[in-house]
């Protein structure tokens, strides 16, 4: 159960790092309607608010999955960061690929493509940074 709380932990944080990168991308919100397109909730108004809640409770769900795929592990540095690469790559694939092309018809060109590559990547080596530096904090 620690391992999961760890990991919710991780993951929201990492998803409010992820939504406030998301948030000062050339202009006001401009990605978090992107992030609101995958599920085909955007709109005008609400689109970017909807953006930014949806980052963060996809970072805590998914971040639910890592404190599950790291329960029962030994926590070294180096398993904490291949780990978070990994889930960047799910979560780029998953989110990004997979419901921004089928559920919200998003096309990106070659600026979008690399943009999502690099924050996907980020997220995954927050979660796995913040995952790892909780089990230090809590064996000392």
């Amino acid at each position: 159960m620690r391992s999961i709380r760890r990991g919710l932990f991780a993951g929201l944080l990492a998803g409010l790092i992820l939504a406030l990168l998301y948030f000062v991308d050339y202009g006001p919100g401009a990605n978090l309607h992107t992030a609101a397109k995958w599920f085909a909730l955007d709109s005008r108004g609400a689109g970017g608010l909807i953006g930014f809640v949806l980052l963060i409770v996809l970072g805590g769900l998914f971040g639910v999955a890592f404190g599950v795929f790291q329960r029962g592990r030994e926590v070294t540095l180096g398993r904490a960061m291949v780990s978070g690469l990994i889930l960047g790559v799910v979560w780029l694939v998953i989110l990004v690929f997979l419901l921004g092309s089928l559920v919200g018809h998003v096309s990106l060109g070659l600026y979008g493509l690399l943009l999502f590559i690099a924050t996907s990547l980020l997220y995954g080596l927050v979660v796995g940074m913040v995952y790892f530096q909780s089990t230090v904090r809590r064996a000392k």
